[in-house]
């Protein structure tokens, strides 16, 4: 009996002793884990310019993260970027990090660090005991060339008056390829192109001056190289401010439970109770997705000019509302809506033919919305008309249409009370008024005369810039 009982006991303190040291190998397996954690990076630029923002996320879904360390070396020189500890070698990973984003700013300048080649380094260290309680550690280099010298921008122009609501053209020398320049104007950038002549460096830049921005507006041309090197020059101009009209438009019921059924492949009507309601959903929403629906149309303009001279006008028409006309829509006696009117409403005689303005590239054909059966001419270099209300549409989108060429004829489409032409002009995103190119004195003042006289200069062989 005692032999036997000394058996049992061996037994159970074998099992005893298994399951100890198998619950120990439970527990501590995610010390054990062999995997290395992960990283990727992104960073704002090809090159480390003056100020190049990092983006690093890193993650280990095993055991958790340890420690980060981001370094920039160059020669003999090694610069910390950022180190971090999450978690020291414990017996717990409870509330150990999995994952982390990190943005880091890399300012080479102020660390000290010339221009020349340079190696990002990255090193991330999970906490698990392998490699004498190191753990897993993740490195990742990058080589890199560190660029800080800014670029130089000469503008060349000399003149710029500009009206509220109107366009300008600044035409500009680079002394390096840059990844974006053009005409900052306030909060709205307009951007450059390499002039149509010899390639020296001319750039020239189209750009607006919107119905609300007045002789405040602080306005340069800004020139940002592939290293993220941001550089900006001022130029002369005047502003002359505008009043704009206004106006106040009744809307009938008559008028809504006739306009209403246009626009049913547009919005559904059936959520909308009242006709104010559906009014509201035209005027108001549909215009909008309109708008987002021509920026989209135009974001990629042609590279070249197609145009020249005065802009045409509809022939033998009157204007019936002026360029930024202020509306109040009023309804059963009250005020129900304001929108700002961005072109010229023109009306001859009804479904009279509407001549293309000027030479370009038919970029839309259709159906849009409030504007009704529309037509979109783009004149190269961001400037482009908009033709609305048309009854009927003979241009094909994609065809290179001259100036004078019949696009299609005045109707009463979309939003509109009567057979008239709703005719608009962009530069790039912003409407312009434009009654600037229907005049040949503005169009050579500010526009021609500068593009003709730096052409010149360029095919010389003169430069600008040294």
């Amino acid at each position: 009996m005692e032999r036997r009982a000394r058996f049992n006991f061996r037994v159970i303190l074998i099992v005893f002793s298994i399951a100890i040291v198998v619950g120990l190998i439970w527990l501590l397996r995610p010390f054990m884990e062999g995997k290395n954690p992960q990283a990727r990076f992104e960073l704002s630029s090809e090159l480390l310019g003056q100020k190049t923002d990092l983006h690093l996320h890193i993650q280990d879904a095993d055991s958790g993260l340890g420690r980060v360390w981001v370094g920039l070396i160059k020669g003999e020189k090694e610069v910390v970027l950022f180190e971090k500890t999450y978690a020291a070698p414990g017996f717990s990973i409870n509330g150990v990090p999995k994952n982390d984003s990190l943005e880091l700013a890399i300012e080479p300048v102020k660390l000290g660090l010339g221009e020349g080649e340079a190696t990002l380094t990255i090193k991330v260290c999970d906490v698990s005991w392998r490699h004498w309680a190191k753990g897993n550690c993740l490195f990742l280099e990058k080589e890199f060339i560190i660029d800080t010298t800014v670029p130089n921008v000469a503008v060349l122009t000399k003149q710029h008056h500009l009206n509220q609501g109107g366009s300008g053209l600044v035409m500009y020398q680079l002394s390096e390829p840059c990844l974006r320049h053009g005409v900052q104007v306030g909060e709205s950038f307009f951007p450059g192109y390499q002039a149509p002549f010899a390639d020296t460096g001319i750039y020239l830049a189209f750009f607006a001056l919107g119905i609300d921005q007045d002789k405040t507006t602080n306005l340069q041309v800004q020139a940002v190289d592939h290293a993220g090197n941001l550089s900006w020059a001022p130029f002369p101009y005047r502003i002359k401010t505008k009043v704009f009209p206004s106006d106040t438009l009744k809307i009938s019921q008559a008028f809504i439970d006739k306009k209403t059924p246009e626009f049913a492949r547009d919005i559904d009507f059936s959520q909308k109770s009242t006709p104010l309601d559906r009014f509201l959903a035209v005027n108001r929403d549909l215009r909008q997705m309109n708008e987002q629906k021509i920026r989209e149309l135009i974001a990629e303009p042609e590279k070249r000019f197609f145009w020249e001279g005065t802009f045409l006008r509809l022939p033998r028409a009157a204007s019936r509302a002026q360029f930024a006309d202020r509306r109040a829509y009023e309804y059963q006696g009250s005020v129900v809506d304001h929108q700002i009117h961005l072109g010229i409403d023109l009306a001859s005689t009804a479904r009279s033919p509407v001549p293309a303005a000027n030479a370009g590239k038919i970029t839309f054909t259709g159906w849009l919305g409030i504007y009704g059966q529309t037509v979109i001419i783009d004149h190269g270099f961001g400037l482009f008309s908009l033709y609305s209300h048309l009854s009927q549409i003979v241009a094909e989108q994609g065809a290179i249409i001259q100036k004078g060429n019949v696009i299609g004829y005045t109707g009463e489409t979309g939003l509109a009370g009567g057979d008239h032409l709703h005719f608009a002009m962009l530069v790039h995103k912003s409407y312009v008024n434009p009654q600037e190119w229907w005049d040949s004195h503005w169009i050579n003042d500010n526009i021609t005369a500068k593009i003709d006289d730096w052409k010149n200069i360029a095919t010389s062989g003169q430069h600008v810039m040294k």
